[in-house]
């Protein structure tokens, strides 16, 4: 019972201390703290809102939010580092969203559910390194399907995209392992099951980015090798 009394005393007196330097900021800045507290309650009201729908729909829910990810991440790597501007390639955004949402979203909301119901849901250093290691051995299946749906979805042929993919496969996989290997441990350690692909999709928008600006450069590489290949055989037929 003392020891009881102590603890919600301690807790009390937290509390209290809490409240004086809230009041403190009040009294300060009062319009940024309300701004502020305002914001954080708007947000936690999102998030409540966010884990009700994961909870009835999770790939659904996946689905959407990873499509709202490659969107955000072709955007980025179009405007901000292609600068294309005005010349933006609508197809190649709605291309992205769509192998994203389609392909990527439901695969890896599979591949999370599966590992831990291999592994189990512990989140100790030690399972959570056989987890990585089990997410490690899914990515050169996420990596060669996007290549291979994107590629298709540009109508391409089966020997360009089995070129496309011998010629990027380890490149994309080599940036991907760097990204995603501490990613994914920090967030088998630290964070809960069903928050664990909303925190990824935010990652991802930086790695989307990478990987549509990979594409692009790469394709336009593989039509110049095609092209030279095109003129070569062209000039042999000449002489």
């Amino acid at each position: 019972a003392v020891v009881s009394t102590q603890s919600t005393g301690a807790m009390a007196g937290r509390w209290q201390t809490l409240l004086r330097a809230y009041e403190g900021l009040l009294a300060r800045h009062q319009y940024k703290t309300n701004i502020v507290g305002a914001m954080a309650g708007r947000w936690q009201t999102l998030l409540r809102a966010y884990e009700g729908l994961l909870a009835r729909h999770q790939y659904k829910t996946n689905i959407v939010g990873t499509g709202l990810v490659f969107l955000a991440g072709d955007l980025i790597s179009q405007q901000i580092i292609e600068r294309r501007g005005v010349a933006h390639e609508v197809e190649r955004t709605a291309r992205s969203v769509t192998v994203g949402a389609g392909f990527i979203a439901p695969f890896v909301t599979f591949a999370y559910n599966g590992v831990d119901k291999i592994v189990g849901s512990s989140q100790t250093i030690l399972s959570s390194v056989k987890k990585v290691g089990l997410i490690a051995l899914f990515s050169p299946i996420t990596n060669t399907g996007y290549i291979t749906l994107n590629g298709l979805l540009q109508g391409h042929s089966v020997q360009r995209i089995s070129q496309k993919i011998r010629l990027d496969l380890v490149e994309v996989l080599m940036v991907g392992y760097c990204v995603w290997l501490p990613t994914h441990f920090s967030l088998f350690v630290f964070v809960p099951l069903q928050h664990r692909l909303l925190i990824s999709n935010i990652v991802g928008v930086v790695w989307t980015g990478y990987l549509t600006y990979a594409a692009n450069r790469q394709t336009g590489n593989l039509q110049r090798k095609h092209s030279e290949q095109n003129g070569n055989e062209e000039r042999k037929h000449s002489e």
